[in-house]
């Protein structure tokens, strides 16, 4: 499987994963954005349609941008809209070609099932926020964790699913 999620998270003071606050990232971590941008870069990105609207550069450059929404008229110049999650899934599952998942919680719960990496960047220190990763790190168990490194004001996380055999 080729799809992956990349997701951004903030702790709260009691201890669930934060990804937004008021359609923004609740954070200004400069080095977390430039390791998003060469980890996405010439690869297909899809996104729901609050986080397409929350960016400053629309579309990402340099990138498929997808964006998943029940608004099946929204417009948005230079991307492909879609409320269907199967076409995805065919193109992308088995593909060398990695798609990333960016976001928003809805859109992370969507794809999650089929997710086979997820790249956790987890900002240093608590939050606030209103948004919400849908899963607790606890939900991880099928996962494991492939590498883990340090940055400046950040922390870098990669998951793997773990592989069951029926």
């Amino acid at each position: 499987m080729s799809i992956e999620i990349i997701v951004a998270c903030g702790k709260s003071a009691d201890g669930q994963l934060i990804i937004g606050a008021n359609g923004k990232l609740p954070w200004n971590v400069p080095g977390e954005l430039k390791h998003f941008r060469q980890k996405t870069i010439g690869h297909t990105v899809i996104m729901g349609r609050k986080t397409y609207e929350s960016l400053p550069i629309k579309p990402l450059p340099q990138r498929n941008n997808i964006i998943f929404t029940r608004q099946v008229h929204y417009d948005a110049p230079g991307c492909e809209i879609t409320n269907q999650r199967m076409p995805i899934l065919r193109a992308f599952r088995h593909s060398v070609e990695k798609c990333f998942i960016i976001g928003g919680a809805e859109t992370y719960r969507s794809f999650y099932p089929w997710a086979s990496v997820i790249h956790f960047s987890m900002i240093d220190g608590t939050h606030e926020g209103d948004t919400y990763f849908p899963f607790s790190q606890e939900s991880l168990r099928q996962w494991t964790m492939i590498m883990t490194e340090a940055h400046d004001g950040w922390k870098e996380i990669i998951y793997g699913r773990v592989s069951t055999s029926q």
